[in-house]
């Protein structure tokens, strides 16, 4: 592909990173709620977020962002799926310390990696 790509020189050479065109890496995903595992939360979100979309949490400190991010985080990682969260005041380290406060512990996940349920491939 031509045009603008990142690029890094590091020693024994360069990396280039190819710009990724959203229409070139779709993949077919099933369309629906998923759930935090938090009644009153799905019902207030029409059932729970939208599978394949994504969610930016704002609002002022103490509100609650990071302990939605951490609860979605845990349920779909004890489903066996993927998952990503991006934080931009806090390091990692204190995340997965604040989780753990939360009595959820994602330490697990990212030192075993995801758990295959059972019946389920990936």
């Amino acid at each position: 592909m031509g045009g603008p790509h990142d690029y890094v020189i590091e020693t024994g050479g360069v990396k280039v990173f190819p710009r990724i065109v959203p229409r070139e890496q779709h993949r077919d995903f099933v369309r629906e709620s998923v759930s935090c595992g938090i009644e009153g939360m799905d019902i207030l979100l029409g059932g729970g977020m939208d599978r394949g979309t994504s969610n930016l949490l704002m609002g002022p400190s103490g509100t609650g962002k990071s302990s939605l991010a951490i609860t979605y985080a845990h349920c779909a990682a004890a489903r066996g799926e993927r998952v990503a969260l991006f934080t931009f005041d806090e390091n990692l380290e204190l995340y997965l310390t604040k989780a753990t406060a939360f009595g959820l512990d994602l330490r697990s996940f990212i030192r075993e990696g995801i758990p295959r349920p059972a019946g389920r491939s990936r």
